[in-house]
């Protein structure tokens, strides 16, 4: 396995700068980021509520950022902490029930001190509070499965089988040897099921809202922007969580 990492830019978000990094691994490229969590002070507007992954968020003093994923974090107090990544605003102690309304399937949630991501959202005519289901982030190393070739094409939340019963709760790349990939989703229904195939072929199928761990100090990344080269190759936009 060879790779190699080079500058790209330097990104500012909020005056910040930020370095994104190309890495190249056995010639397929990442565009990487580093962790986000400990940028700027807090911002505190309201309107963080509404800035999703994606979107961008506008600072009142001006400049603006790209909102790459945000964390809610959960109170004792029974409100909680919401801070984007990328722009690096932050607004304390919101009331939960009102950040489990706005969020959705790009959120992250600390809670017990451990990552999870966002693969569900209920919400009910009746006035019941919204619920949200979640998942700790993917293991460092595969988990045992069963082979299947549906990792390859069904990112999270995918229906199974043409029903409503299973969905895919995660997908995660991961780096092996010899230039080889697997791909494991993780369903609703508790099964684990993977495909293996060449990294270059597998990097192709790579979407938004994927995970990716590299071979290279065993990070986990998340996919949150896409790029397609004039050669039409797939090259993702990661942050390290």
């Amino acid at each position: 396995m060879t790779y190699r990492m080079e500058l790209l830019c330097t990104a500012t978000f909020n005056q910040l700068g930020r370095t994104i990094i190309v890495l190249e691994i056995d010639g397929i490229k990442i565009r990487k980021m580093p962790a986000l969590r400990t940028l700027a002070a807090a911002e505190q507007s309201e309107n963080i509520l509404h800035a999703c992954a994606q979107s961008t968020y506008v600072y009142a003093e001006g400049g603006s950022g790209e909102v790459v994923a945000r964390i809610i974090t959960p109170l004792e107090s029974g409100q909680v902490d919401i801070q984007l990544l990328g722009p690096g605003g932050t607004l304390k102690e919101v009331d939960r029930q009102r950040a489990f309304d706005h969020c959705n399937l790009s959120d992250l949630i600390m809670e017990d001190n451990l990552l999870k991501h966002v693969y569900g959202k209920s919400v009910y005519a009746d006035g019941t509070p919204v619920r949200l289901d979640t998942r700790e982030l993917p293991p460092a190393t595969a988990e045992q499965s069963e082979f299947s070739e549906f990792p390859l094409f069904a990112p999270k939340g995918t229906d199974l089988g043409m029903r409503d019963a299973e969905r895919v709760v995660d997908r995660t790349f991961y780096w092996g040897a010899n230039s080889k990939m697997t791909v494991v989703i993780r369903t609703t229904l508790g099964r684990v099921l993977s495909c293996t195939e060449n990294a270059s072929l597998a990097m192709d199928h790579v979407q938004v809202g994927d995970f990716i761990y590299l071979p290279v100090g065993g990070s986990i990344q998340l996919v949150w922007r896409i790029s397609v080269t004039e050669q039409q190759r797939i090259v993702p936009w990661a942050i390290e969580l």
